[in-house]
């Protein structure tokens, strides 16, 4: 039997293609920012957001979605590399419990992500 349209599976981009966007990026210079969160799986507590900005001309070996970066150790040469390549800039954004009950947790982490993406420019 034929499946419906909403059933249809959606598969992530390969890596060749994930690759030939980000040299694109590169080329026409659009900044990257890369923003995560800590904490919505969280019963209790609040919702920590980081953003960080890097230029374009910084090239940072082994950088990549954070949950395919297995070990300590390359987690610490990635920190060591955006920590001394200049022009690179971080900021960190909270949500605590009392806006989190009364936007519910979706919101809390998108506003906190928002909010720290957007503290890049204005810091």
């Amino acid at each position: 039997a034929k499946r419906p349209t909403a059933l249809r599976t959606f598969a992530l981009p390969r890596r060749d293609v994930h690759d030939a966007t980000a040299a694109a990026v590169k080329r026409i210079e659009v900044p990257t920012i890369g923003v995560d969160e800590v904490g919505r799986g969280c019963l209790a507590g609040p919702v920590v957001a980081c953003a960080c900005y890097l230029p374009n001309d910084v090239d940072i070996d082994g950088i990549a979605d954070s949950k395919t970066i297995t070990t300590e150790k390359a987690r610490e040469a990635i920190y060591e590399q955006l920590r001394e390549a200049p022009g690179v800039r971080y900021a960190l954004a909270r949500a605590d419990a009392p806006l989190i009950d009364d936007v519910n947790i979706l919101q809390a982490n998108l506003a906190c992500m928002r909010a720290a993406a957007e503290a890049l420019f204005y810091a």
